[in-house]
């Protein structure tokens, strides 16, 4: 499966680091409140509050587009995969003998080809990516 995904190297290498960028950012908000419970409360400032929360805030809405371009070329790769595992099975059902398709019927062919393609994709989309780097 390393191949499907290697045709695409800027796009892995995009989701590779968005994956990264999310989970470091996850980080930064415990560390930033941590901060703010320290610092901000020791010596009550109003602006230093205004700037944590702004800092928060943008962190939030980083770590939110870091998440969306995760998913987004995750999936792009998996539908690419998926798209070139349908072509390479429909070349081989081709070239099966006739004694081949005779045994097996058309719409159990169909639907096992259909849904185990499916599957794999799910995989790759959802499974495969999340399990890379823990949010």
């Amino acid at each position: 499966m390393s191949t499907f995904y290697l045709e695409a190297p800027i796009k892995l290498c995009l989701a590779i680091v968005c994956t990264l960028l999310a989970a470091v950012l996850g980080l930064a908000v415990p560390w930033i409140l941590k901060v703010v419970l320290d610092e901000g409360l020791a010596q009550p400032r109003a602006h230093f509050f205004w700037l944590a929360g702004g800092l928060l805030l943008a962190v939030t809405l980083g770590r939110g587009v870091a998440i969306f371009g995760h998913q987004y070329l995750a999936s792009a790769l998996a539908y690419a995969m998926a798209y070139r595992l349908r072509n390479l099975l429909y070349d081989h059902i081709q070239h099966l003998s006739f004694a081949d398709h005779d045994r097996t019927r058309t719409g159990e062919l169909m639907s096992r080809a259909t849904a185990d393609i499916e599957a794999i994709r799910l995989f790759f989309t959802l499974a495969c990516p999340r399990s890379s780097v823990c949010y």
